[in-house]
């Protein structure tokens, strides 16, 4: 299973730019669809709208994903759910919410990226959007929503006696540009991984060989061209006392901007052939607080879309297979769920923060679950994977996508 390509969307308030460009061509309306599924009643007040991808697995060993499209259900989770797709080569792998009400997917035939707004059970796609780059970049909207970063991908030819016509890769350049359109300028070498809160640019100056990676975590002011270590696998080692390898993923920012997350891989030398998952939990400004380790793999976490409130999953390879909450930095993790026959990974916050939304995919079901723990447990409707609810949350996702 692919760990972790953070650094994809983060919050763009596209919605006064939306709004003046917004419209679609008749082969787009022709191509979105309605439909009413059931769902169990009692389950409480509507929460907002889950967007999804149509023919996206979100079992790392199960099914491979077709991405076929997208969908958005609307009236979760009480009364009716109401679903609006689209197809005709949309990709359901990379949809995204990028703003309240504002949803970015990519288009392989013709190669573009396009933006679609969603009322009241209604999608329009905008014309254009100012991107540049070909399909595979990884693209991030800053978090004050004035400026967006990419690692362009490249062409990449046939190695020496393959038959194939090559591929796509990451370039490792890091160009910046303003989110109202301008010329891409270069602001660092290496691999995108994202935005701080305060509008620095995060990254590793290494090539990318793996989305788990030992080279130092870098932010690069945009302006200046300072750069500052925020972290390096010398100093986790050394926090957790240990003298083997560490490899780091991207660090995610909570919602309240007052702390951090970051996945890592930490090997004790007596055990060389063993990395433990671990989410090392900072401080904004990268100073550790805590490791969370877990005896099992650590698949997925995603911070509550209000202060800061961490849920995380668990595979026990092959079972149990857990989901756990932390509602402090320093709190006990909470088992708000486990199964002992089935995978599950994906998870997604509720808006309000009361739900958590569970692809139960082996199921066929998605699963509600309170985030304040007891026993009550909603099924719904599996319309699709990799459901995101509402609005922008955290990136996380993107380590499904790549």
């Amino acid at each position: 299973m692919s760990r972790l390509l953070v650094g994809a969307l983060v919050c763009f308030g596209l919605l006064g730019v939306a709004a003046g460009c917004l419209g679609s061509s008749s082969s787009d309306r022709a191509a979105l669809t309605s439909q009413s599924t059931p769902v169990p009643p009692g389950v409480g007040a509507p929460l907002g709208e889950v967007v999804f991808g149509l023919g996206v697995s979100t079992d790392p060993y199960g099914s491979s994903s077709s991405g076929r499209g997208f969908g958005v259900a609307t009236g979760l989770p009480s009364g009716h759910l109401s679903s609006v797709a689209t197809g005709r080569g949309w990709n359901g792998q990379t949809v995204t919410w990028i703003a309240p009400g504002v949803i970015q997917v990519e288009r392989a035939h013709p190669p573009r990226y396009a933006l679609f707004s969603y009322k009241t059970g209604r999608l329009a796609q905008t014309r254009r959007l100012p991107l540049p780059w070909r399909l595979g970049a990884v693209i991030a909207w800053s978090q004050d929503r004035s400026q967006i970063a990419a690692e362009p991908s490249i062409s990449v030819p046939p190695a020496a006696g393959e038959i194939v016509t090559g591929g796509t890769a990451l370039s490792g350049r890091i160009l910046i540009q303003r989110a109202s359109g301008s010329t891409p300028r270069p602001v660092a070498s290496g691999d995108l991984l994202g935005w701080t809160p305060t509008g620095r640019v995060v990254f590793r100056s290494r090539a990318r060989t793996a989305n788990l990676d030992a080279s130092p975590i870098l932010t690069i002011d945009p302006h200046t061209g300072r750069t500052h270590a925020l972290f390096t696998a010398a100093v986790i080692a050394r926090r957790a006392h240990v003298t083997g390898k560490v490899l780091m993923a991207a660090p995610v920012w909570s919602a309240d901007h007052h702390y951090l997350a970051m996945l890592a891989a930490i090997q004790h030398r007596s055990s060389a052939k063993t990395a433990r998952d671990t989410i090392v939990i900072a401080h904004a400004n990268g100073r550790i607080i805590r490791f969370i380790t877990s005896p099992y793999i650590i698949s997925m976490f995603a911070w509550s879309p209000h202060g800061h409130r961490l849920a995380y999953t668990t595979s026990g390879f092959s079972e149990p297979h857990q989901l756990l909450l932390i509602n402090t930095p320093n709190s006990n993790p909470q088992r708000l769920f486990q199964t002992t026959n089935r995978h599950f990974d994906w998870i997604t916050w509720s808006p309000d923060n009361h739900w958590l939304l569970l692809d139960d995919e082996q199921a066929g079901h998605w699963r509600l679950l309170p985030s304040t723990g007891g026993t009550t447990t909603r099924l719904l409707p599996r319309l699709g994977g990799r459901p995101l609810w509402c609005c922008p949350q955290n990136p996380y996702y993107a380590q499904y996508a790549n």
